[in-house]
């Protein structure tokens, strides 16, 4: 608690601080004692050469949140995520440069691996997204191919929160936060982002191509969980989903969705780790940080009425405020029989954050399923004196998890292959229903 209490003291002021306060939520009578927390962070174009010249923004832009089964834990987590989103928000302008593919030499990105849209997406009128053209022009970084262990020439447009583009072709796709992480070493922090790419691809193949998770039987690792953990999985008023949407890749996934009968929406949270226990226990929280969310709409947001409004995070758990729609998302909850799922008390007790071992593992696992891993340094002056780092990871070929109507990921590559690999009947035609992920 010193720790946090010291790195509060250096992050946190109203004027000057990267970040402007941190503030704890209420829980209401609905929920556990889990800790939720936000905090506001600096804005970031004041800080940006690369956006000084655009207008402020609100401060609801700048919000991060974090949650936890005790405050210290929910603390760590808003912090980190503040800093991760104010690191991507900056672009270094001094490590940005325009060229088209085919000019640049050495190792590169190349954006035709990466799962975007569908010919019959980028054909409809009016389609905000452009196909890659290798003699056209595009903003780069210099990353690492993590894989190869060697310089890489990537997209800006893949790396950054807040990257203003040159040219109109530049929009291959909107920006997202997945793969963007933080930790107290860059082997830590690497594998977080890793991780949330494992966990977000194995999401939105399990949605897209409507495939029922196993269950995740409770009862038979009930007395392995701690207590903590055990209390807010006992709520009487509250329906639990509990998935394993482990990918081919042995990574265990947890899904957790929260419903109270027809009432509210859908709560959903996922976690990836290599301790099957920490994944879950994540997966968990996360959902009760939405449930905290989703009660708050309920005093104040109206259902939107027609998916084409949705263009948001929030918009989508909006979306499923009203219960008519709930049947569309039945088989998320609809869960097959149970497969083993092992979690033991040392998941819990040791520290989550990963060693370069670890970082190791990881890339060879990929590596032998045909995928190599990017990876772009963060980190700012400021971040790196408080102590932390934050990259933004990269993995061609994985389903991207999607925000806003009509902003599906169909090209159909990595969703037929993950129904060969794990033994999934395909479908006719990929579920376009919007989700409710947060």
């Amino acid at each position: 608690m010193d720790q946090l209490n010291e790195t509060l003291s250096r992050l946190v002021a109203p004027n000057f601080g990267l970040l402007t306060y941190v503030s704890e939520v209420q829980i209401q009578a609905a929920e556990p004692d889990i800790f939720v927390a936000v905090a506001e962070y600096q804005d970031p174009i004041r800080v940006s050469e690369h956006t000084r010249h655009m207008p402020l923004g609100s401060n609801d832009d700048r919000q991060a949140s974090g949650a936890g089964l005790d405050r210290e834990a929910a603390l760590w987590s808003t912090l980190g995520e503040a800093v991760e989103r104010y690191a991507s928000s900056i672009v270094d302008t001094d490590n940005l440069y325009y060229a088209s593919f085919d000019e640049l030499d050495g190792g590169k990105l190349n954006p035709r691996d990466m799962i975007l849209f569908a010919d019959w997406q980028y054909d409809s009128e009016n389609f905000p997204y452009a196909r890659f053209c290798e003699n056209k022009p595009y903003g780069w970084v210099k990353g690492y191919n993590l894989s190869r262990g060697e310089e890489a020439h990537i997209p800006a447009r893949f790396v950054y929160l807040n990257y203003m583009a040159r040219y109109p072709h530049e929009a291959l796709d909107n920006g997202y936060s997945t793969g963007l992480a933080a930790g107290p070493t860059m082997a830590a922090a690497l594998c977080s982002g890793i991780r949330e790419i494992l966990e977000r691809d194995a999401f939105s193949c399990h949605f897209l191509n409507r495939i029922s998770a196993p269950k995740i039987d409770l009862a038979v690792i009930w007395d392995d969980l701690p207590g903590k953990l055990q209390r807010v999985l006992s709520q009487s008023n509250i329906d639990y989903s509990i998935s394993n949407i482990t990918s081919e890749f042995g990574y265990p996934v947890v899904m957790s969705i929260l419903k109270s009968g027809d009432k509210l929406g859908f709560s959903t949270g996922t976690s990836c780790h290599s301790k099957a226990g920490l994944a879950l226990q994540k997966a968990v929280v996360e959902s009760f940080h939405t449930f905290n969310w989703v009660l708050d709409m309920n005093r104040w947001q109206e259902p939107l009425d027609a998916p084409e409004k949705v263009r948001s995070f929030a918009d989508h758990v909006a979306y499923y405020l009203d219960p008519a729609r709930h049947q569309d998302l039945q088989f998320m909850t609809d869960q097959k029989p149970a497969v083993p799922f092992h979690v033991c008390l040392e998941d819990f007790q040791s520290s989550g954050f990963a060693d370069k071992a670890e970082l190791q593992r990881m890339l060879d696992v990929l590596k032998a399923h045909g995928y190599e891993v990017f990876a772009v340094d963060l980190t700012t002056d400021d971040i790196a004196s408080l102590g932390f780092t934050v990259v933004k990871v990269v993995i061609p070929g994985l389903q991207p998890l999607y925000c806003g109507h009509g902003n599906q990921h169909l090209d159909p590559r990595r969703l037929r292959q993950f129904t060969e690999k794990m033994g999934y009947q395909a479908p006719e035609q990929f579920n376009t229903t919007l989700h409710a992920f947060p």
